[in-house]
């Protein structure tokens, strides 16, 4: 496996292939930034009481709510089977091929079942025939939150798609009541494409998702509202309908049974018969093995859903990224659209981009990403071409491939774009910034990330002034929006020519030289005898004099450069 390398550098990116239209017009507007998730806000208020029921009362299993609201949407979820026809009983322990569900693990003490519960969905994402045992341990002593004990998809979504993880659980292995991981950087395994953050079920027949999910993905992340006495130890039942509205610990449903009888549960009964199976992160001697079935009628499980795609290493040497801690918040200018931007520093060495990623906070919302490759300053966000657009149906985190890798030379600026529509949505952009108790290590600088309503008229996010929730106006310092960047080293490779002087002579044929692969076509094209890289600059020579006389090139410049080379042509060069 390639080593990878995580960049996180303080300048931005922008995208594109076809010149952006000129016809925006500025707007002078100034950006709101989203409310916090009352969910949030009550947690804060109340997070001395504990999140999670579980073996024992006073136990802290560990589920936080998201500071961030999703935007949903009551039409079409784009799931592959949504709407159709599914059968009335699903199980992904025995499915054709195989099971597609990894082993049942034990969380013990420590409030890391949204740890558990989104490798359970990854691990059965990669089954059967790909089975994997990721790292609880690593991903919640390295998530880089405020967060001591708990967490969310959130949080999961963040180290995954900044690069950290999943490493093997062989790598660090989950012990109770240990927080610390091994110092230095594991092996990372798979890297993260999409993360889909799935709708809540609406009523007990909402189901339609789930099950399409649990069809076309595998296992689904998800919550519910634990309390003891809600569940039935004769039949590993569960069935809560109380008065909380939020969840306090995070599960896997494996599959479904609609026709699982509502007289399986306890003294307070359900009032149709149907139930999910799930997962539970308690160990195999609870429940049925580990397992235990929710009524479809229960208050809260189908809530905080979501699942994870990922690909093999390989595809990108390098990300680029000022959002390590993921979507916070979003920033909006009373619309649907809006417009953001980061601008980067490549590298030493030259690297094609390939992809960008970033979070959308609401589903079917409509992208256009456009690339700068060469910029100089805020006005270079106005002049990009366009490389990518599309839909997302489901809210998350999500990457773009581009058709035409963009050409990025070493150490230079270069800049994304996107353009996001989100309906019903009057902030639709991404944003990273310190959140009280969440992520209060938020850093950014100058120079990073731009916001914009229209396009045309661009606000570096550091500086901006804009409308707060409980404030006529507040900063955002420490503030970026939520795009990565990701791109492929340019290998070099030998190439075998010929060698001229100034005057034309030939003192050397077949000598293996170095030649950019982005140029082997110009060469073979043209039948060109040798081309020679020198710094960032390449000199192609089909006539030696015909070559010296249009560039007036002197070859003595590289004399240096070609006899550490090849020491034996030190006399052949030094009499020319």
């Amino acid at each position: 496996m390639k080593n990878k390398k995580i960049i996180t550098i303080l300048i931005g990116i922008l995208f594109a292939t076809t010149l952006m239209p000129n016809t925006l017009h500025a707007k002078d507007l100034v950006p709101t930034l989203g409310e916090l998730n009352p969910e949030y806000v009550e947690y804060m208020k109340s997070k001395s009481k504990p999140m999670m029921m579980g073996k024992e009362p006073s136990v802290n299993y560990g589920l936080i709510p998201e500071p961030y609201i999703i935007q949903r949407s009551p039409d079409n979820y784009g799931m592959q089977t949504y709407g159709a026809g599914h059968p009335t009983q699903f199980d992904l322990r025995t499915v054709e091929g195989g099971s597609k569900v990894s082993s049942v693990k034990d969380q013990g003490q420590e409030g890391a079942c949204w740890a558990f519960a989104s490798y359970g969905a990854l691990e059965s994402y990669l089954m059967p025939g790909g089975e994997m045992d990721f790292s609880e341990n690593n991903m919640k002593n390295k998530h880089g939150f405020d967060s001591t004990s708990g967490g969310n998809r959130g949080m999961s979504t963040a180290y995954l798609a900044r690069g950290n993880g999943p490493v093997l659980e062989g790598d660090d292995e989950y012990t109770e009541g240990v927080n610390n991981s091994p110092e230095g950087r594991l092996p990372v395994q798979k890297r993260l494409t999409n993360a889909l953050y799935l709708p809540n079920r609406t009523n007990s027949t909402d189901n339609d998702v789930i099950k399409s999910a649990l069809q076309t993905y595998g296992a689904v992340q998800t919550s519910y509202y634990s309390e003891t006495a809600c569940y039935t130890e004769d039949n590993k039942s569960y069935y809560y309908s109380g008065s909380e509205t939020e969840t306090n610990h995070a599960v896997t449903i494996v599959g479904w049974d609609d026709n699982y009888s509502k007289e399986n549960f306890g003294t307070t009964k359900p009032t149709k018969d149907g139930a999910f199976i799930v997962k539970n992160s308690w160990g195999d001697l609870w429940g049925q093995g580990g397992y235990f079935h929710v009524s479809y009628e229960d208050k809260l499980i189908g809530s905080n859903n979501a699942v994870y795609i990922v690909e093999d290493m390989g595809e990108v040497d390098n990300i680029y990224q000022y959002d390590p801690l993921g979507m916070t918040g979003s920033f909006g200018y009373g619309e649907a659209t809006g417009w953001f931007a980061n601008v980067f520093t490549s590298s030493n060495k030259a690297e094609n981009l390939t992809e960008v990623g970033f979070f959308v906070r609401g589903d079917n919302s409509d992208y256009v990403v456009f690339v700068n490759t060469d910029y100089k300053g805020v006005s270079d966000l106005n002049s990009c071409v366009e490389v990518a657009r599309g839909e997302v149906a489901i809210a998350g985190y999500h990457t773009v491939k581009f058709t035409a890798p963009q050409s990025i030379p070493a150490n230079n600026k270069f800049a994304v774009i996107v353009r996001i529509t989100t309906p019903e949505s009057i902030r639709p952009i991404p944003s990273e910034s310190p959140v009280g108790g969440y992520t209060s290590q938020a850093k950014a600088g100058a120079g990073q990330s731009f916001v914009s309503s229209d396009g045309s008229s661009w606000s570096d996010i550091t500086t901006t002034i804009y409308k707060g929730e409980t404030k006529p106006s507040e900063k955002t310092e420490n503030t970026n929006v939520t795009l990565k960047a990701f791109t492929t080293n340019v290998d070099t490779e030998d190439y075998t020519g010929n060698v001229y002087t100034k005057d034309g002579k030939i003192f050397q044929t077949g000598d293996d030289m170095i030649l950019n692969p982005e140029y082997r076509k110009t060469v073979t094209d043209n039948k060109i005898d040798y081309l020679y890289g020198y710094g960032n600059q390449l000199y192609e020579m089909m006539d030696a004099e015909k070559a010296y006389e249009d560039t007036n090139q002197d070859m003595t410049e590289f004399k240096d450069e070609i006899i550490k080379k090849k020491p034996a042509l030190a006399d052949v060069i030094n009499n020319n």
